[in-house]
């Protein structure tokens, strides 16, 4: 075996076991009340040095990469669905706007604004060698309007939240987020 931190020698790379003991195939999830990890579902293929994960629209996770020390290029992906996706019925934004503005309000609709706990903006990922040195997550005050309307305040400024295009997500009460919508922060 001739391996190398996160890298694997070409002819070690479809050993499963060895993949098992330098890769990290199996997700995590993080729970920020409780300060306490819980692993997840493993991946099928090993995602060493030039791996990334990156978060989708409708919430799943993209996984993919390669190991370049072993010139092997790993031309599949996968895509992980995590289990908070299933807790309950997905909360949906049936209209947002195209464009927010700092510190202003905006208005979207939803199915049940009554079930809404979270409004959040997130910056799509913009990756190099898998590093993202752009990734923002903006929770943002909010009021329910009526039963399907929500009245939300826009970022502060761009220190919270540059400019450019974000993914916008509503969490229900268990936590389980909408598919997102993209709106603009000018």
């Amino acid at each position: 075996m001739s391996s190398h931190g996160h890298y694997i020698a070409k002819e070690d790379f479809e050993d499963q076991d060895l993949a098992d003991k330098i890769g990290v195939l199996r997700a995590e999830l993080y729970n920020p009340l409780t300060r306490t990890w819980e692993m997840m579902a493993a991946q099928k293929r090993p995602r060493l040095y030039h791996s990334t994960a990156l978060l989708l629209p409708d919430g799943r996770v993209l996984s993919m990469g390669s190991n370049p020390y072993a010139n092997v290029i790993e031309g599949t992906v996968e895509v992980y669905s995590p289990p908070y996706l299933y807790r309950s019925d997905r909360p949906l934004i049936s209209d947002s706007p195209a464009q927010i503005t700092y510190g202003e309000a905006f208005r979207i609709e939803v199915d049940d604004a009554n079930q809404i706990s979270e409004v959040v903006l997130m910056r799509p990922e913009v990756l190099t060698h898998v590093t993202n040195t752009d990734q923002r997550l903006l929770g943002l005050e909010f009021e329910r309007l009526n039963e399907s309307r929500l009245e939300i305040r826009g970022p502060r400024d761009r220190s919270h939240m540059p400019q450019g295009y974000c993914m916008l997500f509503v969490l229900n009460n268990d936590r389980v987020p909408s598919k997102s919508v993209f709106v603009q922060v000018v």
